[in-house]
């Protein structure tokens, strides 16, 4: 998913979130309050699924790069003998 799509939603959960907490409560200020909260929350929460993602990702190439390692090492004493 790119970058752009996902601020966007973002966005518009934030305004969704914004004019439904501005509905209930009928305060502007405590509407401004819990949208920023919000949005806080929401960039915690991306930033914790990005580092995740990445933390998976290396753990894989490692994987990967470890299983190209072990066979190599078979490849090298087939060779020797």
């Amino acid at each position: 998913m790119r970058v752009s799509r996902i601020f966007m939603v973002m966005f518009v959960v934030m305004i969704f979130f914004s004019a439904f907490t501005y509905v209930v409560t009928g305060s502007l200020s405590d509407t401004i309050f819990k949208t920023v909260i919000v949005g806080v929350l929401l960039q915690m929460v991306y930033f914790v699924a990005i580092a995740v993602l990445v933390a998976r990702e290396t753990r894989h190439r490692r994987q990967q790069k470890g299983d190209m390692r072990r066979s190599w090492d078979k490849i090298n004493k087939n060779d020797a003998v």
